[in-house]
């Protein structure tokens, strides 16, 4: 038998074991770390719908949100104790500080005040009253865009700021102007639209991880709403329209009753929180 014949079914053999070790190769070759896929991001925390529990609070006001020994001891209150300066019980039935709108959030969510920064009287703008005292009506000292750079530095630590404001404005005739989102200068900031701009840039500027809150009376003509509105839309801040607020029946001495500071303060919570409070 010859040589050939003998290895003869070597060959299919052979050929059967470079087909098994080829296949083999391809299904068994290392992979290439430059060709792995990226491990799936995780999923982001779903966020969490703001709360007044627990806070630290700031409060921007006027005559509305004042109330004696709460706020700066130089500054003009009209809520006060008896025989301090500004209101006397005879003249309104908020007799207690526990009365204030601002208050009554301060208890129902466990809020720390941190500052309480209400001037009786004052506008948000530099234009105030015409008096005797004050022919010219200059109201640069007292206005909310001078005391929130005195009393809402960067340095106060606060987590929601609620502005009550624009009624002294609106009430002394300043002129309201139009939105002006920058370049202000000291003639602008004495209209009431420029100077409300101002207040909400340096306020979310100084203060970008507070919640900025506005809540508006409802003693302002259609044009001023739309105003006010477009503003804090621009700056995505929040604004409350009061109702319910303005009525000679909610007002002694033309301020907010006892009952109309509930009001306000429920207000505030249902829009806020989404709920009744």
């Amino acid at each position: 038998m010859s040589i050939r014949m003998r290895y003869a079914w070597l060959l299919p053999c052979l050929l059967l074991l470079f087909v098994a070790c080829t296949s083999s190769d391809e299904s068994v070759e290392p992979n290439d770390p430059s060709e792995e896929q990226p491990a799936p991001e995780p999923e982001p925390e779903p966020e969490q719908p703001f709360t007044l529990h627990n806070k630290r609070m700031a409060i921007l006001g006027d005559s509305y949100s004042t109330y004696g020994g709460w706020i700066p001891s130089d500054y003009l209150t009209w809520y006060a104790i008896d025989g301090v300066d500004g209101n006397n019980s005879s003249k309104n039935d908020v007799s207690s500080v526990s009365d204030t709108w601002w208050h009554r959030l301060m208890t129902a969510y466990n809020c720390t005040l941190v500052i309480n920064s209400s001037y009786s009287g004052s506008p948000i703008s530099y234009t105030g009253y015409k008096t005797d005292s004050n022919p010219t009506g200059d109201e640069t000292k007292t206005a909310f865009i001078t005391r929130m750079k005195r009393d809402l530095t960067r340095s106060v630590d606060v987590e929601v700021i609620f502005i009550l404001g624009g009624t002294n404005d609106r009430y002394a005739g300043a002129p309201l102007g139009e939105p002006q989102y920058a370049d202000w200068t000291a003639e602008s900031l004495k209209q009431f639209c420029p100077a409300f701009c101002y207040m909400l840039d340096y306020l979310l500027t100084e203060h970008p991880q507070a919640r900025v809150i506005n809540i508006m009376n409802d003693c302002f003509t259609t044009e001023w709403q739309t105003r006010i509105a477009e503003m804090t839309a621009h700056y995505g801040v929040q604004n409350i329209a009061l109702t319910n607020i303005k009525g000679s029946a909610n007002l002694q001495g033309g301020h907010p009753t006892r009952a109309t500071m509930q009001r306000i303060a429920e207000q505030v919570a249902a829009a806020v929180e989404g709920q009744d409070k």
